[in-house]
């Protein structure tokens, strides 16, 4: 599920479950385009072979191609231009690489929720997409730079409960945040500095996340919860 913001040309956050059932062996599809439940002229043309953001960006995925490996079909759906936005090289295959795999490392039995977001704040600046290195075209769209992004995961503390999340009590659940700057100067390693609660998430950004989760839950930070 996402919330794709037409001005920004970008989804301002993407949820999804994450299981074992959702990976396999098939791999990058590398099968970029764009959303079909999108109208075009609202998405960023970074799709096909040589349409990127400009210059120096990556096109930074939010559902991360890696949880999405159990058929070509669910893979080809995180090359969605839905699911981009302009993210700096190094930061996308440095610390958040990192911190991806550090979450698909906390799959369970039961689900894992996962929400990744950016965030724009103050004095945030700007690309364009493919088409402005196509001679500049006109039909270039001006695609605005994160100035954070962040996650936010919920699953049960047993890993094997067989509940709903909806079925379990605050005791039974676990949640953790992280926010980062985005910028190119991280470290290779995971920090424990990044966590936030999922409570601090939402007042950064103004969202409310897993509204059925008893606040209790949602104000945990405990990063040896998540073997981090």
């Amino acid at each position: 599920t996402i919330l794709f913001d037409k001005e920004k040309h970008a989804a301002l956050w993407v949820a999804y479950p994450l299981h074992s059932c959702y990976r396999g062996n098939s791999g990058r599809t590398e099968a970029w385009a764009a959303d079909p439940l999108i109208e075009m002229l609202y998405q960023a043309k970074v799709y096909g072979e040589t349409f990127c953001y400009y210059k120096d960006y990556s096109r930074g995925h939010q559902i991360p191609s890696a949880d999405r490996t159990a058929t070509d079909e669910l893979n080809s759906q995180t090359f969605y231009a839905s699911n981009m936005t302009p993210q700096n090289g190094d930061f996308n295959g440095g610390i958040w690489a990192s911190l991806e795999g550090k979450i698909r490392e906390n799959m369970c039995q039961d689900t894992l929720y996962v929400v990744t977001g950016c965030y724009f704040g103050n004095g945030y600046t700007t690309t364009y997409d493919g088409y402005y290195g196509n001679n500049a075209d006109p039909a270039s769209k001006i695609c605005p730079v994160p100035t954070h992004y962040f996650k936010v995961v919920l699953r049960t503390r047993s890993g094997n409960s067989g509940k709903a999340v909806g079925q379990c009590g605050s005791d039974e659940l676990k949640a953790i945040g992280f926010w980062l700057e985005h910028r190119n100067d991280y470290p290779q390693t995971f920090s424990t500095e990044y966590c936030k609660s999922v409570e601090y998430i939402e007042q950064q950004t103004g969202f409310t996340f897993f509204p059925s989760v008893p606040k209790e839950v949602k104000k945990q930070c405990t990063p040896s919860d998540w073997v981090l």
